[in-house]
């Protein structure tokens, strides 16, 4: 039989659990957009491009592809840790939403009324 300090403590509980996921993910996501390393951020890009940048004997051809290259390497690093940054957000959230049902439900739990204690029958 589930009585009403087991659900009580349940509910709670797996709030509570969930509450600090949240705070985890909220610390992990700090950390993540802190430590990311110019050089692990560095798009590839393709050989061919390379080679025709190295044989490129017109400056302003260079100097255009260069400035093109430049802008997408930017994009790209920009748009990967938009990327990170919203994984952490949505975790975070749906964390959040979760912690907050399972305090309702125990605050639901708690406004039910008590079973009354039925002494054993005799024998």
């Amino acid at each position: 039989m589930v009585t009403h300090r087991a659900l009580v403590i349940y509910n709670f509980g797996i709030a509570l659990i969930l509450f600090a996921i949240g705070l985890a993910s909220v610390l992990a996501g700090d950390n993540a957009a802190q430590q990311s390393s110019r050089l692990t951020q560095l798009p590839t890009f393709d050989e061919g491009s390379r080679q025709a940048l190295e044989q490129q004997a017109d400056l302003e051809q260079l100097r255009a592809r260069t400035l093109f290259y430049f802008d997408l390497a930017k994009e790209l690093k920009r748009a990967r840790n938009i990327d990170t940054t919203r994984y952490f957000y949505d975790a975070r959230t749906a964390v959040w939403i979760l912690a907050t049902l399972f305090v309702l439900a125990g605050l639901m739990v708690l406004t039910l009324p008590r079973e009354p204690k039925v002494p054993p029958a005799p024998q």
